[in-house]
C-alpha cells in the first residue's frame, strides 16, 4: 500500500516544495508592492476619518464591528490617530524597501512580516473600510513571508551584477520556504474565484443574466453613463456569462500549460475591464499581481530583457 502511494507522495513533494521561480516572485514582488504602497499613501490623508476622531467607530468598539468569522484571536491596533499614522509609516518604509529588494532572504522576509503586522493592526482598528483589495492582501503577504523574492529584479542584485560578485543562490531550506510561499498564493487565487464562482450560482441575478446590467445601471458604481448597453442585451449576456464561467473553471485551466496562457489572458481582461468601468484599480491590480506567479519564468526573463535593451537603446539615442 505505501510502495502504491509513493507516486503520489513524490508528486506532492515537488509541487509544494521544489517549484522555483525568482524572476516571477520579483515581479510579483514589485507589481503587488507598488500596488499596496499606492492604496496606503491614498488613504493617509484621510486618516483621521479611518483612524481617528473624525470617524465612528472608537476605539473600544474596533473589535465588537468585526464578524465573529472575521474577528482575530490576537488583537493589536492602534488606539490614537498617532498611532494609526505610526503604523502607516513603517509600512510604508516597509514596503519601499520590500519592492526595492535591497536585503538578503531572510530580510526580505522579515520586511514582509512587518507590513503583514501593520497591514492587520490597521485592518483590526476599523473592519468598516476594509473591502475586497484589503482582504486579498492580507493574503499575499502572508506568501511573501515564505518567499525569497528578492532574488531576482532587485537592489540587491543589481549590488552583486555591479561589483562583478557571483550571486549566492538560496540554500535548499529557502528555496522550498520559497516554493511553499509561491504555492500558498496561488491556490488562495484559485480558492477565491472558485468560492466566488459558485456563489454566483447561486444568485437569480446570474442565472437570468441580469447581474451585471444592474452594476452598469447603477450610476453610484460606475465612473461613465453605461446605460446605452441595454440596447445590447447580447453584450450583457456575455459579460454575465463570461464571469461566471471564468470564475468557476480558472481554478482548473491556470494549471495545465495548454490552458495557462488563455486563462490568465482572460483574467487580465476581467479585471482591466472592472478597474475601468467600476474604477476599482487597487482590487484589480492587486488580483492581477498573484498572476505573475503563474507565468513562465522564462517568458518574464525574455520581457524583462527585451524591455531593458530598449529602454537602454532609447537612452542611447536621446
Amino acid at each position: 500500500m505505501i510502495r502504491h502511494l509513493r507516486p503520489i507522495q513524490i508528486a506532492v513533494d515537488r509541487f509544494f516544495f521544489s517549484f522555483s521561480a525568482p524572476a516571477s516572485a520579483g515581479v510579483f514582488r514589485i507589481f503587488f508592492g507598488v500596488t499596496l504602497l499606492i492604496n496606503v499613501l491614498l488613504r493617509v490623508e484621510h486618516s483621521d476619518f479611518y483612524f481617528g476622531s473624525a470617524g465612528n467607530i472608537p476605539p473600544d468598539e474596533a473589535l465588537s464591528i468585526i464578524p465573529d468569522f472575521y474577528r482575530p484571536w490576537v488583537s493589536w491596533f492602534p488606539d490614537s490617530l498617532n498611532g494609526a499614522y505610526g503604523f502607516q509609516i513603517v509600512m510604508i518604509v516597509a514596503l519601499v524597501l520590500l519592492i526595492l529588494g535591497p536585503f538578503g532572504r531572510m530580510g526580505t522576509r522579515i520586511t514582509a512580516l512587518i507590513v503583514m503586522i501593520c497591514h492587520l493592526a490597521l485592518v483590526q482598528r476599523n473592519f468598516s473600510i476594509v473591502y475586497g483589495a484589503d482582504r486579498v492582501t492580507s493574503f499575499w503577504i502572508f506568501g511573501l513571508c515564505f518567499i525569497d523574492s528578492a532574488e531576482r529584479f532587485s537592489v540587491r542584485r543589481w549590488l552583486y551584477q555591479r561589483r562583478k560578485i557571483n550571486f549566492v543562490f538560496e540554500p535548499e531550506w529557502s528555496r522550498i520556504l520559497s516554493s511553499v510561499g509561491i504555492r500558498l498564493v496561488q491556490i488562495q487565487l484559485c480558492v477565491i474565484y472558485m468560492y466566488t464562482g459558485f456563489e454566483k450560482l447561486k444568485g437569480g441575478d446570474w442565472w437570468d443574466q441580469t447581474a451585471v446590467w444592474k452594476v452598469l445601471g447603477n450610476e453610484q458604481l460606475m465612473i461613465a453613463d453605461f446605460s446605452f448597453l441595454r440596447n445590447v442585451p447580447l453584450v450583457i449576456g456575455l459579460a454575465t456569462w463570461g464571469t461566471v464561467l471564468f470564475e468557476v473553471y480558472a481554478p482548473i485551466l491556470f494549471w495545465p500549460r495548454a490552458t495557462r496562457k488563455w486563462a490568465l489572458l482572460a483574467g487580465w481582461g476581467l479585471h482591466v475591464g472592472i478597474a475601468l468601468v467600476m474604477g476599482l484599480y487597487i482590487f484589480s491590480f492587486t488580483m492581477m499581481a498573484a498572476y505573475l506567479l503563474f507565468v513562465d519564468p522564462r517568458v518574464v526573463d525574455r520581457v524583462v530583457t527585451l524591455a531593458s535593451d530598449k529602454v537602454r537603446r532609447f537612452g542611447q539615442r536621446s
